[in-house]
Parts: C-alpha cells; sequence; structure tokens
C-alpha cells in the first residue's frame, strides 16, 4: 500500500477512535469536570470541535507532503485564501449562532483545507512511485 495512503489510514483509524470518544464523553468529561449546568451548554460545541480535531489532523498529511516537495508556495497562498473567507464567516457565525456558530464555521474550515490540500497533493505527488 503507498505510504501516503497507508498514513492517511493510521491517522484516520487513531484519531478517528478519539474524536468519537470526546463526541460520545463530552457530556459527561464536561459534568464532572465544569459542573452540569456548564456540560448542559457546551458539550455540543465541543463534540462539533471533536469532528474538525479529526478533519485538521488528516490534513496534516497532505500538507507535509506539499511541504517535502517544495511546495510551499501553494499551502501558503491556500491559508491566505482561507483565512479571506473564515474571517467574515466567523463574524456572522458568532454574530447569529454564537459559539456553535464558530465551532461550526472552524469545522468548515478544516474541512475545506483537508478537501483541497488532498486535491493538491494528489496532483503534485501523482508523478511519483509507492507515496
Amino acid at each position: 500500500m503507498p505510504l501516503y495512503k497507508k498514513s492517511f489510514l493510521i491517522i484516520l483509524g487513531v484519531m478517528g477512535f478519539v474524536s468519537l470518544g470526546l463526541m460520545i464523553g463530552s457530556y459527561f468529561g464536561l459534568t464532572i469536570w465544569l459542573g452540569k449546568a456548564f456540560a448542559e451548554k457546551s458539550w455540543i460545541i465541543a463534540s462539533i470541535l471533536s469532528l474538525g480535531l479529526l478533519f485538521n489532523s488528516l490534513a496534516q498529511i497532505p500538507h507535509a507532503a506539499l511541504q517535502a516537495s517544495g511546495d510551499v508556495k501553494r499551502t501558503s497562498i491556500l491559508h491566505l485564501f482561507e483565512f479571506i473567507f473564515y474571517l467574515p464567516l466567523l463574524y456572522v457565525a458568532l454574530h447569529y449562532y454564537g459559539l456553535q456558530g464558530a465551532a461550526f464555521v472552524w469545522v468548515l474550515r478544516v474541512l475545506a483545507d483537508l478537501s483541497l490540500l488532498t486535491i493538491f497533493a494528489k496532483q503534485k505527488i501523482s508523478s511519483y512511485k509507492n507515496v
């Protein structure tokens, strides 16, 4: 199995388990740590962020592949492009939906990051064998 796919599956397995555990256990953990009143208001945010954690963890693989191939300009431009869209969306989401909206917008950003970095990395490494 090529190294890129193998790495992706390993991170997916490990971080998928971690993210699922955080989603399932967020209410219980927050209740023990900060009390029931806080947990009732924030477990959804913790669950949303744990999904983003999974996407962000997976994005490290194509990001590292692009960096290792010397294509640092493409990732820099991509992150600048994301930032331009992220800030206004974050402002609107915070205004209308509060912290849940902010968490959701961050998850959308890291999902877009994962998707675009994966596309760019596959384009870049398609010429290499066994990667």
